[in-house]
């Protein structure tokens, strides 16, 4: 085991807080941006497309009552306060993605089983989740019956929208509440191509 430490900084890079009002008070989540090199601010590791390995995350933060974490993969359990997660496919550092903090969700499922979630943060009305919750469906549903091939990756899909660029992880997006949602909904046909995965950003006023 390496012991290893890295502060959180608001550069938008590695793992950072992002920040909104709610109530007339500031409010934090924190999230991860590891595109390029960003991935060592977090963990020990080779920032470079040749380097691909699995990875298995284990994470612990200060948690609140209701907050909810996210990560590529499904969590398989949580003990003491420590939140594991399934092994990841064959990638590189700059895909891994995570995210916590105090969001609120809409789910739905595809015609074969894929369940899907939209989270944000509760500053959102939470109906802004059913436009992209039903472009997700309907985009999975569409390119699986397109390319004739099963959703490639285990049956799930949570896009979490705050952050500003566009990543393309496994499972797991994260977008800003304030980028433009017209050129995201071209991506769901990335998670039938190597190492990318669809990604959809909640509309917001």
């Amino acid at each position: 085991m390496i012991a290893y430490e890295a502060p959180l900084t608001d550069t938008m890079m590695g793992i950072y807080p992002s920040y909104y009002e709610l109530d007339g008070k500031r409010q934090e989540i924190i999230g991860t941006q590891f595109e390029t090199t960003a991935a060592r601010q977090a963990f020990p590791s080779v920032d470079e497309p040749e380097a691909k390995a699995t990875f298995d995350l284990a994470i612990k933060f200060d948690e609140k009552p209701g907050e909810t974490i996210l990560a590529n993969m499904p969590e398989v359990r949580e003990e003491n306060g420590v939140h594991y997660f399934d092994t990841t496919k064959r990638m590189s550092t700059y895909l891994i993605a995570f995210a916590f903090g105090d969001l609120q969700s809409k789910q739905t499922t595809t015609k074969s089983g894929v369940k899907i979630g939209v989270y944000s943060t509760k500053a959102h009305d939470i109906n802004e989740l059913d436009f992209p919750l039903d472009i997700a469906k309907r985009s999975i549903d569409f390119y699986e019956e397109y390319y004739e091939t099963p959703y490639p990756l285990p049956p799930h899909s949570w896009q979490l929208a705050y952050q500003t660029s566009p990543p393309e992880q496994w499972k797991t997006g994260v977008w800003s509440p304030t980028v433009n949602l017209t050129y995201y909904l071209t991506q769901p046909m990335l998670p039938w191509l190597p190492n990318n995965t669809w990604q959809l950003l909640s509309p917001t006023n």
